[in-house]
């Protein structure tokens, strides 16, 4: 007999194979024992043999084998009438044993299915999940590229359905040896969601889950785009809850792009999402992956459930709204994690201010963006050297709330090319305006604006206390406008400050400032004009003058 373990047709090029696969059929029929085409026969199965179509020769070929173990047609386009027949061989002739008064051998050795790219509807998807779901020995499934959420309509608009979400649930709920199942690209969203997730709670064989690249930011109830005021994470809370209080099997996620693998409670299991450091507890890096506000989200509410995880890096990532409050609120509870790395994020600058606020209330975090709070709170250090760092603006505002505090032991900053921005240098202004140990920050390179410059220079003249104030670096910043400005009155300030803040302190031990503003493209006679405007004051003015 004929023996056959493994059914790929993967491209349409193909059709024009339709004889001589016919021509494979015939002899295979011929070889198996007892197969007749009598009247008798079930109707479905003579749709299956009458049918000429590729997922039809691929069926017929499995039917008549049962060493097949692997059925894969990838990329191709099938008919409601192929999924019809799909579906009915899966459900029935496979699986049953008895049909119609009609014996049929039982074969329950299919282990893998994929119907990647095969474009089918929302309604073929759920006739052939619906036929899955009672498979016995099914390992691998692959849906992706299917509309299993919705579809968009003729004025494409999105119409999302509930129904086949349900059934794709089911599947991971009612088969007993399912372990790898991919459902990429098929418009899945929070509810489907919420229905895998209570599906976990049930299943305990799957090891791989690919729902990446849906579209969870769609209504389910609407066909309307979900704003960043009305996104709804439910679904998302409740897999991290699901996966670390009941599924114990999961070792990969992927939700966007990205591939995770889920946290361990305490530190149980064999997943491989923390990484051991000399008994001391876990770390989590995430460092440059493309991770979405959906993942954060996940990752959060993963950690806030497991009692090891003590570093946890974002270094490189997007920190979208709902991304930023669930970060926030787990730091501002979480007495375990001790590092926090969200250096070279990108927020906006409201999520940077929660995000700041958080860590500074945080009960347990000691480095937060790569800025030893816990050092810089005890006067252990006194040079701070973060540059090329990015600590971003939410870093600039915990180090300037830092530099309040009464008793603080630093003197120099160097925080070149750390991606301050204009917001980030305006938290300086509440720093200069009650530190008092301050001699240096170096602060190059951070697209500072000059608009910022008049909130620093604001807390300097009102701060008489800082007396050791000598250097300030602003070089290789958009001070000017890259040209256009016609005025920079914020460095002009600043100059003036700095001269009220020399003239001050001018009995401590002679005291002269120094301002560095070169690299920012200052109109020639405005640096001319800054420069001879303090040339015999206690202030030098280090600017480009040749520049035309």
């Amino acid at each position: 007999m004929h023996c056959l373990t493994c059914l790929h047709l993967q491209d349409e090029k193909n059709r024009d194979c339709g004889t001589e696969l016919s021509v494979k059929v015939l002899l295979v029929l011929r070889s198996v024992e007892g197969l007749t085409m009598e009247s008798n026969i079930l109707e479905w199965r003579k749709k299956l043999y009458t049918r000429s179509t590729h997922l039809a020769n691929v069926l017929i070929l499995a039917d008549t084998d049962n060493s097949v173990t692997d059925i894969n047609v990838e990329n191709m386009i099938l008919e409601r009438e192929d999924c019809d027949l799909l579906a009915q061989w899966l459900e029935y002739n496979r699986w049953r044993t008895d049909f119609n008064r009609l014996q049929v051998s039982s074969w329950s050795n299919l282990a893998s299915l994929s119907l990647k790219n095969c474009v089918l509807s929302h309604g073929e998807c759920e006739i052939v999940l619906n036929a899955i779901a009672k498979t016995e020995t099914l390992k691998i499934l692959d849906v992706s590229g299917n509309c299993l959420g919705g579809y968009a309509d003729e004025d494409d608009y999105f119409v999302p359905t509930l129904r086949t979400g349900k059934a794709l649930a089911k599947v991971i709920e009612a088969n007993k040896n399912l372990t790898w199942l991919s459902a990429k690209y098929c418009h899945l969203g929070m509810r489907t969601m919420r229905s895998i997730s209570s599906a976990l709670k049930k299943n305990c064989t799957l090891t791989y889950l690919n729902v990446g690249s849906n579209t969870w930011w769609w209504d389910e109830n609407t066909d309307e785009l979900l704003s960043d005021q009305t996104f709804d994470s439910s679904g998302i809370e409740s897999l991290a809850a699901t996966l670390c209080t009941f599924n114990q099997t999961l070792v990969y996620l992927e939700l966007l792009s990205t591939g995770l693998y889920p946290l361990l409670v305490n530190g149980k299991g064999n997943g491989m999402g923390l990484t051991k450091e000399q008994g001391e507890g876990y770390t989590l890096s995430f460092r440059d992956h493309r991770l979405g506000r959906i993942d954060i989200i996940f990752i959060v509410e993963c950690i806030k459930k497991n009692s090891m995880c003590k570093v946890v890096s974002f270094s490189g990532c997007v920190v979208e709204k709902q991304a930023a409050e669930s970060l926030a609120n787990m730091i501002e509870k979480n007495q375990i994690i001790e590092s926090l790395d969200l250096t070279r994020v990108r927020t906006r600058h409201k999520d940077a201010m929660i995000l700041a606020h958080a860590a500074l209330r945080s009960p347990g975090l000691k480095i937060f963006a790569d800025i030893p709070m816990e050092k810089i709170r005890n006067n252990i250090i006194q040079s701070l050297m973060l540059n090329g760092v990015g600590i971003g603006p939410h870093g600039c505002i915990v180090l300037t709330q830092l530099l309040c505090a009464e008793q603080t032991s630093l003197t120099h900053l160097y925080l070149a090319k750390n991606e301050i921005g204009t917001f980030g240098a305006k938290a300086f202004e509440i720093a200069f305006s009650r530190n008092t140990t301050l001699e240096f920050i170096d602060l190059r390179g951070n697209m500072i604006e000059d608009a910022a410059l008049e909130n620093i220079a604001r807390g300097l003249l009102n701060n008489p206390g800082i007396i050791n104030l000598k250097t300030f670096d602003l070089q290789d910043n958009v001070i000017g406008g890259f040209g256009v400005s016609k005025s920079v009155n914020g460095l002009f300030s600043l100059a003036d400050a700095l001269v009220v803040h020399a003239q001050r302190h001018e009995e401590h031990d002679g005291l002269q400032c120094q301002l560095f503003v070169g690299g920012n493209a200052l109109k020639h006679h405005l640096a001319l004009s800054l420069r001879e405007t303090h040339v015999e004051s206690r202030l030098e003015v280090f600017v480009d003058v040749n520049n035309t």
